[in-house]
């Protein structure tokens, strides 16, 4: 009889389990990017050090406003693993909408990319009618760079939000 295995319910310890039980086999696979199981597990690590080193504690909230791409999960994860809250914000939302939700959920850090579907989310935030002077967050992480340098390095642009703010 084949012995019962307990699968962690938990994304972050799920993820390390997986690299544990699956190795190198592809956990993750993004156009030419192709991530293991083992550096799935690296990298969402390194991305929750990275929260931690830009001030975000257990209890604090991120924002999400990205497509589905692996810096969505490396953020979610990440954030999951030092027990921030994860905003998801939907890509079809504009920017007075997506600044409403950011005031109201106190969001601290966003991550979001330059553009999507003819969509520029940094200046959706700067207008006039949704400043990021209404809102919570203190610094936007563009990921749309890409995250992750051909040595598996985290690079995660980086502007506070009073950057966005016009004068």
């Amino acid at each position: 009889m084949q012995e019962e295995v307990a699968i962690p319910q938990v994304m972050p310890q799920l993820i390390a389990w997986a690299a544990a039980a699956h190795g190198e086999r592809a956990a993750l696979v993004e156009g030419e990017l192709t991530l293991d199981f083992i550096a799935l597990a690296a990298r969402c690590r390194e991305a929750s050090r990275a929260l931690v080193a830009a001030g975000i504690r257990h209890g604090d909230r991120i924002a999400i406003w990205a497509p589905n791409r692996h810096e969505w999960i490396l953020a979610a994860v990440g954030a999951q693993s030092i027990g921030a809250v994860l905003v998801p914000l939907n890509t079809r939302m504009k920017g007075a909408e997506a600044a409403y939700i950011l005031q109201r959920s106190g969001a601290r850090l966003l991550f979001t990319v330059s553009e999507f579907a003819g969509n520029h989310y940094p200046e959706m935030l700067e207008s006039r009618h949704s400043s990021a002077s209404c809102c919570s967050v203190r610094r936007v992480v563009l990921t749309q760079a890409g995250m992750i340098s051909s040595r598996g390095e985290a690079r995660w642009p980086t502007r506070r939000s009073s950057d966005w703010q016009r004068a």
